[in-house]
């Protein structure tokens, strides 16, 4: 019995002796590591981090990478693990085994290095849908250039399609009804407009447009002008490195046009040149008037019967040139010019035939006929040349500009007017008795 009692003791104290020396489980340690980014050398954050049993598949423990690729698995006891290590758009990264002891506790794995799955692009296209009417703070923008139904017209007809905007059969422009509008050609004026806006809008081709801007709110960059509003037509410009250039066209029954540009860009200088016009066909216009009065002592009957044909054509054109010192600082000229024509060939007939009762009961001939000829000639011509600087500031939005304008239009109308009395009428007149007037008056109807 003491022999036993003493085994016992033995047992216990080398038991005691083994777990004050480390033999127990209660030694728990960490694994700790930094992941980054195995092509940019960068940190990888917010990565998941799982511990799995070396060979085993229940989760054990997990965390996350911090913004600088810091990651620590704390309370690990000694054993042999695996780290799983994934984020979306890297290859998924196994570590296995790794080893802690009752002795080294602590695990550093020091740079753990990921690899993206991501190829990278040489090149990439995002392309996206402009619309037809973009609607802003202080604006309405119509892109000319989107709307196919806008090719082989003029300005005057994108006009009648942009919201806000009216244009009646003579060409005159409004906004929410009011004339008083300012129009602009990529934010500059033009001397011409002065002279005859309708017939500056029906001359610039509607090829040549980019976009239409109706400002409705005017900043205090623009001028007091135009209490409805501006009117700000913007002008086709390529930005395509090295030469490039297109030509466009259309043929009509009421009118025909057509347009060409060139563009050179190269380092920091660019230059554009753009010729567009059209040219009616002549457009015949007729009126007829008739007037009959009856009275107890006058029948009275004239008429008049006119036509009057009108041809037009134009020509308008722009170079431009520009050069970009650095991003802070750029200087652009642009010389604009026009030639518009239009010529009336009016011819009028006028008929009167009055038959007069006299208190004697005796009767009164008037006849009388006249032809009219007009002839109008109408020009208007000239250029506006703009120069233009341009500072930008670093922060964005600020910048100061300064721009000068030399404009010069002559507005020349030359108009012939011809009258003749119809000999005819007077043969038939001399002929005319009291017993004639009434089958003179019905063969004149």
């Amino acid at each position: 019995m003491k022999r036993f009692y003493i085994f016992i003791a033995i047992i216990c104290s080398f038991t005691a002796a083994k777990a004050q020396f480390g033999g127990g489980s209660s030694i728990v340690g960490k694994i700790s590591g930094t992941l980054i980014d195995s092509v940019t050398k960068k940190p990888v954050d917010y990565a998941s981090i799982s511990l799995y049993r070396s060979g085993g598949k229940a989760l054990i423990d997990g965390v996350l990478s911090d913004e600088k690729g810091n990651f620590k698995l704390n309370n690990i006891k000694p054993g042999s693990y695996k780290l799983i290590i994934s984020f979306m758009g890297y290859s998924n990264k196994t570590i296995d085994p790794v080893v802690t002891t009752g002795s080294k506790p602590d695990k550093g794995l020091g740079t753990v290095l990921v690899a993206p799955t991501a190829q990278a692009l040489k090149e990439v296209k995002v392309t996206g849908q402009t619309a037809v009417v973009e609607s802003h703070i202080d604006k309405i923008v119509y892109n000319a250039e989107k709307d196919l139904t806008a090719a082989g017209g003029t300005a005057t007809d994108l006009l009648s399609k942009v919201p806000l905007v009216s244009v009646d059969l003579n060409g005159n422009v409004s906004v929410r009804g009011d004339q008083n509008v300012r129009v602009l050609i990529n934010g500059k004026p033009s001397g011409a407009t002065s002279a005859s806006l309708s017939d500056v809008l029906k001359a610039i081709p509607a090829d040549q447009i980019k976009s239409i801007e109706v400002i409705t709110s005017p900043s205090a960059k623009y001028d007091a002008e135009g209490s409805a509003g501006i009117i700000n037509i913007i002008t086709k410009q390529k930005n395509v490195s090295g030469i490039s250039g297109s030509v466009s066209g259309g043929i009509g029954t009421r009118q025909n046009n057509g347009n060409a540009n060139i563009n050179y860009n190269k380092n920091r200088f660019n230059l554009s040149m753009n010729l567009g016009g059209n040219a009616s066909w002549p457009q015949t216009s007729i009126s007829d008037f008739n007037q009959q009065i009856n009275t107890d002592s006058l029948n009275s009957k004239n008429t008049s019967h006119g036509n009057s044909v009108l041809k037009r054509h134009a020509l308008v054109g722009t170079i431009s040139a520009g050069y970009q010192f650095n991003a802070f600082n750029n200087i652009t000229s642009t010389f604009r010019f026009n030639q518009i024509q239009f010529n009336t060939n009016s011819n009028s007939n006028y008929y009167d035939l009055s038959d007069l009762l006299n208190k004697d009961a005796s009767h009164t001939r008037d006849t009388s006929a006249y032809k009219g000829n007009s002839l109008g000639h109408n020009l208007i011509d000239g250029f506006d040349w703009n120069l233009d600087y341009t500072h930008k500031f670093k922060k964005e939005g600020h910048e100061i500009s300064f721009s000068t304008q030399w404009s010069h239009n002559n507005g020349t109308t030359d108009y012939t007017n011809t009258y003749m009395e119809d000999a005819t009428a007077n043969i038939l007149n001399n002929s005319i008795d009291a017993t004639n007037v009434k089958k003179q008056y019905c063969w004149c109807k």
